[in-house]
């Protein structure tokens, strides 16, 4: 802060009245231009206040002491206001051509970020402070980088006599210190190789010599060029790595616009302050190391070239270096948060994406990068993260080796990444290689050892790395004697004495080799030189005479320099040192008018953009591209790939070293190849050739556990042996009256397809982990819904078949036969339907096994059987399923009253609301965890599945075998279809009393021994009451074995001769006709020819086909044939036979029984 003697505080203003050449848009509901003036009437009126301590606004002017006890005030006939507009360059402009800027005391403003940067850079050199009232960007906030701001800142000048006296900014220091031992030469003797190499390549072009660039010579454009590099006015200055030594350098440099370039600097920080400040100065910079992408970018940077590649071509190399050694995917990448490691990481995500890589991931750390600190902020918390993503491939983008790799290693070996499982590959260019020089520096550790081993870098090479012996720079270089030795020294910024001097011997150029980034020093100059050259033969050749520049403010190619607008001053402005407060003061302040004129491209940058030569480093040719045209061709560099090694020294003692293994050449990443070198193969931390052979750390799969694999085929073989164990029962007491009722048939239908939707648990219950091949478990899906489906279809159908042939056995229609044939009909079209819609499925959008990635940072994955188009078929086979389920529900409850041996209506009710719970529950629960657990899932599924067949199964047949095996006594009351009300009744759907009462198609009472057995008919259906049929009995009478008659009925003897296959509706007719016949006969006009005991009875026969193919005969007994039968006792009579033929009672023989009534 520069306050005078009188407390005066003479501020600049910067504001953005303009938009680079045009007016500034209209800014919010004011007038028109008038939103940078509402600033500046603002900055006034805080003036005002602050030099009259006027409380209106702020209370503190008044209330503090400190304040009345102030002397500072601002002069405003001294402060001065500029327009910055809200694009670069333009504070850089006004500053560089400012001649009070010494005597500012602050910059008051900018607005905008990027004139806040330019005007914090030169706020340095100035040392005042900026304080800005707009601009967001948070390095503002970082003292380090930018320390002045509160809330950063260059025609080639060639004389009349070609004379182009050049600045070399070089990284003699580091801070305040000596820069640490770099490489395997001298100490403090970096920056002093490339500073030698500048002064080579500066004679080389004064003499024209092409002992290295052949193009000095043979170019006409070369020998009738006047332009030279005086020695004697080349100055070099020192400009550290790290920021505002290039500002101070510049800003306190009174030849600074004398210059006619900038070569180097070699850093990205000092590049950017040199690359500001260049375009006030109007001279291009041509650095050698700096690879920040901004560069490349002419809007922002017009004036810098470089010969060396940026971050995007390193990106590029990267990856490459990584494919070749088979690290094709599944990368990490460790960055700090600076604007190294960011444009690091933007570029290697966009390189690894162009060839193929998948899986990236990014982790940043910041300082101070401590375990303690915060997240975002640790090395330990990226280095947990990338434990967790399981990627054994990690990229390190460096900004500070030094202090930065201590913590990586730490934090590395913390969370078990060194290990030969893991592949590390680092940025920073030759800092890697300068760090295993410094193995005996306190910072180095056990584990920074641990995690170099085995690891690898990748550089831009210089051409004596590459071929020393052919090497036309490091030959010339040999060959230089003591007189270069004292010009270079001449050069040193560095006084004997002080951090980072350099005392070279004669020899030097013989004794030491040149050390890494020299070669790109020497092309930089020659660059400059001949780009020089290129636009004075330019010049010549548009006619324009105005061939130099004088220093009167003329510019080559015909510019002026810029002119500072007069001042104006009011008078009375002035004010006395004795004076503290000035409420009488109105002067306005002067104002700076930067020229409204355009910067065309510089002559001498465009000239380095159009030559092309073959220098120190390989071949030099700019225009990468029309958008970058002042990029240096990244195919014409030559790369290497460096693999630290465990080497033996020449003590016998070994040490880590960087080897030279692989070269990529003609072409670069994007065309060259990779090439093993002499001292090659790269050596894994494996210790061998050979890569590690994962890419990752193998994630979590989510594949079945063993216990639930085994616990699913253990329910589904339970399932299975419940069925055959049914299946069998059937078969070996089909014979039984209570399985003959049932169908069994049917029986072993819905035991069939309870038997195929069991086994599509068999197909649910295989992953890769069990050996099953991609191939085989897509096979296994499809077969799964094949499975299920058809078995669910088949049970609920063949439970309607059955169900609607018993109702239509029970209805006693003429004419009509119930044959199993004709009830098959909606079974078939239901089966049929599921086939057709699973075989489309099948053929269109077949189910696939696939494994799906559910968390992209540690590659969790779970299989799953999967189809692009499985809804549009799994609704018509759910509507199939349902549509049988409703049929079969339909269907028992017409038949709910009929007797549980024929249709078991109550058991299938109960069937329907189990399996109805199940899905209920089980499908929203299977959908929930589908994709979240595997084990969860599978049991979901299989338990859905195992319980439908079970509960069919179980519901069905259990209670006909417990019916069966352990019989009990049926009850006589129940009122139901297809059982007698009465002894000896049979109740006939159809022949219901409409009033609730039972009609009986046989009452019949027995007599012993010879008795008649006698039934009453009543049928309120057809409207007329039938009288008792008559029958007789032969000895004890055998029970119907289907418990639907009290005994064994026997019809008349007009009908006892009836024709067997006559359907059941005629033998009823006949059988009222009979009996009616008995019921009139007279017994007194009886002969008596009635057969005596021993006699074979007449027997009568009704046929009826109720399973299929079977016929069963109702014989019955006639004694009360018209020649002498005996009349049995009358209605009402009792005897011992009625008694003992119970309808109860079961004759233990009953399943022998061919008899088979309805």
């Amino acid at each position: 802060g520069k306050v005078k003697a009188d407390g005066a505080c003479p501020a600049l203003l910067l504001l953005p009245f303009t938009r680079g050449e045009e007016a500034y848009p209209h800014y919010g509901p004011g007038p028109e231009n008038s939103w940078a003036f509402s600033h500046l009437s603002a900055a006034v009126l805080a003036m005002e206040h602050f030099n009259a301590r006027d409380p209106t606004v702020v209370s503190e002017l008044a209330s503090d002491p400190a304040m009345q006890n102030c002397s500072v005030y601002f002069p405003l006939d001294d402060v001065d206001a500029a327009d910055t507009g809200s694009l670069p360059k333009r504070v850089s402009a006004v500053l560089m051509n400012y001649p009070e800027a010494q005597s500012r005391c602050a910059i008051l403003g900018p607005f905008f970020d990027e004139p806040a940067l330019e005007a914090a850079v030169m706020s340095y050199g100035l040392r005042i402070p900026v304080i800005c009232h707009g601009c967001e960007d948070n390095k503002f906030s970082i003292e380090k980088e930018y320390p002045n701001v509160m809330g950063l800142f260059p025609d080639g000048k060639v004389k009349a006599d070609g004379a182009c006296p050049a600045l070399l900014l070089l990284p003699f220091t580091r801070g305040e210190e000596a820069y640490p031992h770099y490489g395997p030469g001298p100490e403090n003797s970096w920056a002093f190789s490339h500073l030698s190499a500048a002064v080579l390549a500066m004679e080389h072009f004064n003499a024209r010599d092409p002992s290295v660039v052949s193009e000095l010579a043979s170019d006409p454009a070369m020998q009738n060029c006047s332009v030279y590099f005086p020695l004697d006015d080349v100055d070099a200055a020192d400009t550290g790595s790290l920021p505002k030594r290039v500002s101070a350098v510049l800003m306190n440099y009174p030849e600074a616009q004398s210059r006619c370039a900038i070569l180097g600097p070699f850093f990205d920080e000092p590049a950017l302050e040199a690359a500001v400040m260049s375009y006030g100065l109007r001279i291009p910079v041509i650095c050698h190391g700096c690879e920040d992408n901004k560069f490349s970018i002419e809007k922002e940077y017009p004036n810098v070239m470089r010969t060396s590649v940026n971050f995007h071509a390193m990106g590029d190399l990267a990856i490459s270096a990584l494919k070749s050694k088979g690290r094709t995917d599944f990368l990490n990448v460790l960055h700090v948060s600076h604007t190294h490691g960011l444009q690091f990481a933007e570029t290697l995500n966009n390189a690894a994406k162009e060839q193929g890589f998948s899986k990236i991931f990014f982790h940043k750390y910041a300082p101070p990068y401590i375990k303690e600190s915060s997240p975002g902020k640790s090395v330990w918390y990226a280095m947990n993260a990338i434990k967790e993503s399981t990627y054994r491939t990690i990229f390190v983008a460096l900004y500070d080796t030094w202090e930065e790799l201590p913590y990586v290693a730490d934090a590395a070996e913390e969370y078990g990444l060194i290990s030969p499982d893991y592949v590390w590959m680092f940025s920073g260019n030759i800092d890697i290689e300068w760090a295993l020089y410094a193995n005996d520096h306190p910072w180095w550790n056990a584990n920074v050892t641990k995690l170099l081993m085995g690891a690898a870098f990748m550089r831009q090479m210089d051409g004596f790395d590459v071929d020393p012996d052919g090497d036309r720079f490091l030959q010339s270089w040999k060959s230089q004697g003591a007189e270069t030795v004292n010009k270079v020294k001449a050069l040193n910024p560095i006084p004997e004495g002080e951090p980072g001097h350099y005392d070279p011997s004669s020899d030097y150029f013989q004794s030491v080799m040149p050390m890494r980034g020299s070669g790109y020093m020497y092309d930089a100059v020659i660059a400059q030189g001949m780009g020089a050259c290129w636009a004075e033969a330019d010049h010549k050749a548009s006619g324009d005479e105005s061939t130099a520049e004088e220093g009167d403010g003329s510019a080559k190619g015909g510019r002026r320099m810029l002119q500072q607008r007069p001042r104006r001053k009011r008078a009375g402005s002035a004010s006395p040192a004795s004076t503290k407060v000035l409420p009488h003061q109105s002067n306005q302040g002067r104002r700076l008018q930067p020229p409204k004129v355009t910067y065309p491209k510089l002559p001498n940058v465009v000239g380095i953009s159009e030559i092309e030569f073959t220098g120190a480093t390989g071949r030099v040719k700019f225009k990468e591209g029309k958008r970058y045209w002042k990029n240096r061709n990244r195919r014409m560099f030559t790369y290497g790939l460096y693999n630290v090694q465990e080497v033996k020294d020449e003590d016998g003692s070994t040490s880590l070293k960087p080897v030279f293994t692989d070269i990529l050449t003609d072409g670069g990443a994007e065309e060259g190849t990779w090439n093993q070198t002499a001292d090659g193969p790269f050596v894994f931390a494996t210790g061998t050739p050979e890569p590690p052979v994962l890419l990752r750390a193998v994630p979590e799969q989510n594949f079945l556990s063993k216990g639930v694999h085994i616990t699913g085929l253990l329910l589904m073989s339970v399932a299975l042996a419940n069925i055959v164990a049914a299946t069998v029962f059937v078969f070996l007491r089909a014979k039984h009256a209570v399985l003959r009722a049932a169908q069994p048939m049917f029986l072993y239908a819905f035991a069939f397809g309870a038997a195929i939707m069991t086994m599509s648990i068999l197909t649910l219950s295989w992953d890769e982990s069990y050996g099953w091949s991609v191939e085989m478990l897509s096979a296994a899906c499809q077969a799964t819904p094949w499975l299920a489906v058809l078995g669910y279809v088949v049970i609920y159908c063949s439970l309607f078949s059955k169900l609607w042939r018993i109702n239509e056995v029970l209805q006693f229609r003429r004419n009509k036969t119930v044959d199993m044939k004709k009830v098959l009909g909606p079974f078939v079209a239901m089966v049929i339907c599921a086939i057709l819609v699973l075989s489309v499925w099948t053929a269109v959008s077949p189910l696939t096994w696939e494994r799906t990635v559910i968390d992209d940072f540690t590659g969790e994955s779970i299989g799953s059987c999967t189809s692009e188009h499985s809804t549009a078929f799994l609704v018509p086979l759910a509507c199939i399923m349902i549509l049988s389920t409703v049929l079969a529900a339909i269907m028992a409850w017409r038949t709910k009253d009929v007797q549980s041996r024929f249709a078991e209506s109550s058991w299938i009710f109960y069937t329907i609301f189990v399996q109805l719970q199940v899905l209920l529950v089980g499908i929203p629960v299977i959908v929930i965890l589908d994709g979240e657990s595997t084990d969860a899932s599978y049991l979901g599924k299989v338990m859905v599945i195992w319980t439908i067949p079970m509960s069919t199964v179980l519901l069905l047949i259990g209670p006909k075998a417990v019916e069966v095996l352990a019989p009990k006594k049926a009850d006589s009351k129940k009122r139901s279809r297809g059982v007698s009300m009465a002894p000896g009744g049979v109740n006939i759907s159809g022949l219901n009393h409409p009033g609730g009462a039972t009609s009986s198609l046989f009452a019949s009472s027995t007599a012993s021994g010879t008795g008649y057995q006698s039934s009453e008919f009543r049928s309120s259906s057809m409207g007329h009451k039938m009288s008792s049929i008559t029958s007789n009995t032969s000895g004890g009478g055998r029970k119907d074995s289907m418990g639907m008659g009290g005994g064994h009925d026997s019809l008349a003897e007009s009908t006892s001769r009836h024709n067997p296959s006559v359907k059941f509706q005629d033998e009823l007719a006949t059988s009222r006709t009979s009996a009616a016949a008995s019921i009139l006969r007279d017994p007194s006009t009886e002969t008596d020819s009635s057969p005596t005991k021993n006699s074979a009875p007449v027997t009568s026969s009704v046929t009826l086909k109720l399973d299929g193919d079977e016929k069963v005969d109702e014989k019955a007994a006639d004694h009360g044939r018209t020649n002498g039968a005996e009349r049995g006792p009358e209605p009402g009579e009792s005897s011992e036979a009625t008694k003992e033929q119970s309808p109860v009672q079961r004759d233990d023989n009953a399943e022998e029984s061919k008899e088979e009534v309805v």
